[in-house]
Formats: structure tokens, sequence, C-alpha cells
């Protein structure tokens, strides 16, 4: 069951926005979605606010098996976690950025930039690492 900050959010990816919540009373920027800020609990002072969808490699693996047919045709491939902000993490796949799967094997700190694909008729954010390193 998906709750309603969920379903905003992926409403928000199938029309290719990125969105992250800010929470207007300590400023913390979180992602996963939630109900109330993860820093200092307010129900009430959370924003969506859009991201452009540039992070660094924060953690990753590489996937050699799968039960999912539609990733079958991609083995191997990469997942990662991506720092989008202090607080905001988020999981996905890395892509090349022409589209394929696949890259070279990342390193922790790399840039990546967002994406989109089409799995089983449902859009996806996927990350492709960056053309150039964005300033820190």
């Amino acid at each position: 069951m998906m709750d309603a900050a969920a379903a905003y959010w992926w409403e928000a990816i199938r029309e290719k926005r990125l969105l992250v919540q800010r929470c207007t009373s300590c400023s913390l920027v979180q992602h996963p979605p939630g109900p109330w800020c993860r820093r200092c609990r307010s129900a009430t002072t959370l924003e969506w606010t859009p991201h452009p969808g540039t992070g660094r490699i924060v953690s990753f693996t590489e996937v050699f098996r799968t039960t999912y047919p539609e990733f079958q045709s991609e083995l191997p491939y990469w997942i990662v976690m991506i720092e989008l902000a202090p607080g905001a993490v988020m999981v996905s796949n890395l892509v090349r950025a022409d589209g394929e799967a696949g890259n070279r094997a990342p390193r922790i700190g790399d840039a990546v930039e967002l994406a989109y694909r089409e799995r089983g008729g449902t859009t996806v954010p996927v990350f492709a690492l960056a053309e150039q390193e964005p300033a820190r």
C-alpha cells in the first residue's frame, strides 16, 4: 500500500519531475518522502521542492543474477545509492548516458545525473555518470 507522500512523488516521476521534501522549520531536505520531518518531527512544515537530479554515489553493488524478467537482458547491472543532498538519499540503477545498462565500475563520490526509463509500463528514475563534475 502506498501512502499519500509516495503517491504524490510517483505522480511527479511520471511527469519526469524529481521532487524532494524540505522542512520549512529546520531546513532539512529529505528523501524518501514521508509524513513528517525526520529531524524535527514536524508534520505540518514539509513542502515539495524540485530537485535537479544531480548527486553523488555513496554506495553501490553489482547485480549478476535477478528474478525479474525485465532485467535479465541488462545483466550485470549496478544498483547505486545516491546522495541528492545531506539527508536525502535515493536508491536506483546506474545506466550509461546513451540509455543502455552498464557502465564502468562506479566509485564512491562519482557525480551522477538523473534520467528516466520506462519499465513494465512505469516511468522510473535512474542515474548515469555525469559528463562533468558539478561544483562541490
